[in-house]
């Protein structure tokens, strides 16, 4: 007879049961219900990041004037600081950037439709005298998920 006496064909035709692929849709669909509110959150925190590479020049430029003797609440004025006035500090997300002359530096983001209303408004960096040196501490008029952490 050959090689498949006594062996049901049937066995050699299996596939996935509805059951199964009914599962795997299931399963499927829970995850990505997870993962895209999170991706989009992630999205946006990359965004406002943008706030926080652009104060760099500003933060170095008040460690400077800090340590050269100017206390909190008597820094100079931006351009006596060598910066280049607020609005020239633009990007893609970021509108302008003001220092003040209590070392609080002030990212204001554009209003691009990328970043969404959740994230309209002000991130603002505050020196903490910690003796020796500045601490940054940022806070935003916004949620704080999205807010940056340095």
């Amino acid at each position: 007879m050959g090689l498949l006496q006594g062996v049901n064909m049937q066995q050699f035709q299996r596939g996935f049961s509805l059951i199964e692929l009914m599962n795997v849709v299931t399963i499927i669909g829970i995850l990505s219900a997870v993962a895209v509110p999170a991706y989009q959150d992630y999205t946006i925190r990359a965004r406002v990041s943008e706030a926080a590479s652009l104060v760099g020049p500003a933060k170095a430029a008040i460690d400077m004037a800090y340590s050269a003797g100017y206390g909190l609440g008597l820094i100079p004025g931006q351009t006596s600081l060598g910066l280049s006035s607020p609005g020239s500090y633009s990007a893609k997300y970021v509108a302008a950037v003001a220092t003040a002359a209590s070392g609080t530096i002030t990212v204001t983001l554009s209003a691009n439709s990328s970043l969404g209303a959740a994230v309209n408004g002000t991130v603002s960096y505050v020196p903490t005298d910690n003796g020796a040196s500045l601490s940054w501490a940022p806070s935003c008029s916004f949620a704080a998920k999205f807010c940056p952490k340095n």
